[in-house]
C-alpha cells in the first residue's frame, strides 16, 4: 500500500471539510426555513415550502447515513405529505410531459404520520419511477385512501409494466425500474416502510402499467405536538461562524427568544455574568482546549435548561463529559430540530424574563 503515511492528514482535512460543509448546509436549511415562514405571497411561499421539505429530507438521510442522532419529527397530516410529494415533482413531470393526478379520499382529513420524512422519501421514489416509466402525454395517478388504522397510498403509471420474471425479486434484488437508476430505491423503500410498520407491494392483475401500493399506519392529527415559540426564553449562543450566528439570531428571534451571543472566549466570560439562561447552544470551536471546564460553567449558567453542543465533527460525542446532561446536535441541522431539542428538555425552567434593555446594559445587543 502506498501513501499510507498521508492517511491521518487526509482524514483530518476531510473532517475539517465536512465541518465546513455541515455549517453551510445548516445555514441553507435555516435560511429556506425562515424565508418560507416569512413569505406572504403564496406564489413565493409554495416553492419555498417544496424546497424546504426536500432539504429536510436530504438532511435527515445524510444524518442517518453518518449515524448522527436524529430528533423525532412532529407528526404531519398524511394528505399534506402526499401533496408535497406530488408538488415536489411537478417540474420533473412537466419536463417528461406526464400528468400527475392526485386523488385524496374525503375521509383522509385528520390522519397524521409520525414519520413524514420517511413517507415523503418513499413516495418520491415511487413517483420518480412512475414518471420515468410513463409515455409522453401519459398519466401517473397518486391516490390515498383511509382505513381504520392504515392509510393506503397507491402510485399507478401507464408504462409497460413489470415483467413477471422480475416481480418476485423486485424488492430484494435491487432491480431498477428507472433508466439510470441504481436499483436500490424500491428495495430501500420496502425495507423502510416495513421498519415503520407499513408495507410496500406491487399490485397484481394490472393489464398495463404498474401499481405500487403503500400501506402506512396513521395516528390522530390531534396527537400532533406543538412547536414551542420560545417566547421570552433567554438563550446563549456560543458560536464563531458568522453565518450560523446570523441564522440562529434570525430564526430563534422570530420565535420570540432573547439571545446573547459569544463568538470568542472574552465575550463568553461577559456572557456568563449575564446568567441564568433557559438554554445554551455551543459550538466546540470557540471553547477548544478547555471543553470540559467550559461546558461545566455553561451548565451552571443554565442549571435546568437545555445544554446543546452543535458540531459537524463525527467524534464530537467523545469530547462531551458525562453527568452534565449535554445534548449533541450534529451539523447540518434544521432550526426546527434544534427548537424541538430545546423545547423538550426535561426539567427546563420557566423562562427567566430579562428585558432587552437589561441585556444591552450587560454588553450584548
Amino acid at each position: 500500500m502506498t501513501g499510507g503515511g498521508n492517511r491521518p492528514r487526509r482524514e483530518e482535512e476531510l473532517a475539517a471539510a465536512l465541518h465546513e460543509v455541515s455549517n453551510a448546509l445548516t445555514v441553507i436549511l435555516g435560511t429556506v426555513e425562515t424565508a418560507a415562514s416569512l413569505a406572504e405571497d403564496e406564489g413565493v411561499r409554495a416553492p419555498l415550502k417544496t424546497a424546504l421539505a426536500r432539504a429536510r429530507l436530504a438532511n435527515r438521510i445524510v444524518r442517518e447515513a453518518i449515524e448522527a442522532e436524529t430528533v423525532a419529527e412532529p407528526p404531519r397530516r398524511i394528505r399534506d405529505v402526499v401533496l408535497d410529494a406530488a408538488s415536489g415533482l411537478a417540474i420533473e413531470a412537466a419536463r417528461s410531459r406526464v400528468e400527475v393526478a392526485v386523488y385524496l379520499e374525503p375521509a383522509l382529513l385528520e390522519q397524521a404520520t409520525d414519520a413524514p420524512s420517511s413517507l415523503l422519501q418513499i413516495l418520491t421514489n415511487l413517483l420518480m419511477n412512475a414518471i420515468a416509466a410513463s409515455p409522453a402525454a401519459g398519466r401517473v395517478s397518486l391516490d390515498a385512501r383511509c382505513g381504520p388504522t392504515i392509510a393506503t397510498i397507491a402510485v399507478t403509471d401507464e408504462g409497460a409494466g413489470i415483467p413477471e420474471e422480475r416481480r418476485l425479486g423486485l424488492f430484494v434484488d435491487g432491480v431498477s425500474t428507472r433508466p439510470g437508476g441504481a436499483g436500490i430505491g424500491l428495495r430501500h423503500a420496502a425495507a423502510l416502510s416495513a421498519t415503520l410498520g407499513g408495507a410496500l407491494t406491487l399490485a397484481s392483475g394490472a393489464t398495463s402499467g404498474a401499481r405500487f401500493e403503500l400501506a402506512w399506519p396513521w395516528v390522530s392529527d390531534a396527537a400532533k405536538r406543538r412547536e414551542s415559540t420560545l417566547e421570552r426564553s433567554r438563550i446563549l449562543i456560543v458560536e464563531d461562524d458568522a453565518a450560523v450566528v446570523e441564522l440562529l439570531q434570525t430564526a430563534l428571534g422570530l420565535l420570540g427568544a432573547e439571545l446573547v451571543v459569544a463568538r470568542r472566549r472574552t465575550e463568553l466570560t461577559a456572557a456568563l455574568a449575564a446568567a441564568p439562561f433557559d438554554a445554551v447552544l455551543v459550538d466546540l470551536s470557540p471553547i477548544e482546549g478547555d471543553v470540559h471546564a467550559t461546558l461545566s460553567a455553561l451548565r451552571g449558567a443554565a442549571p435546568r435548561g437545555a445544554l446543546v453542543v452543535m458540531s459537524g465533527d463525527a467524534s464530537a460525542g467523545n469530547l462531551l463529559p458525562e453527568g452534565l446532561g449535554v445534548r449533541l446536535v450534529r451539523k447540518p441541522f434544521s432550526v426546527g430540530d434544534l427548537v424541538r431539542v430545546i423545547a423538550t428538555n426535561e426539567g427546563a425552567p420557566a423562562p427567566a424574563h430579562r428585558t432587552v434593555a437589561s441585556r444591552r446594559r450587560a454588553g450584548f445587543s
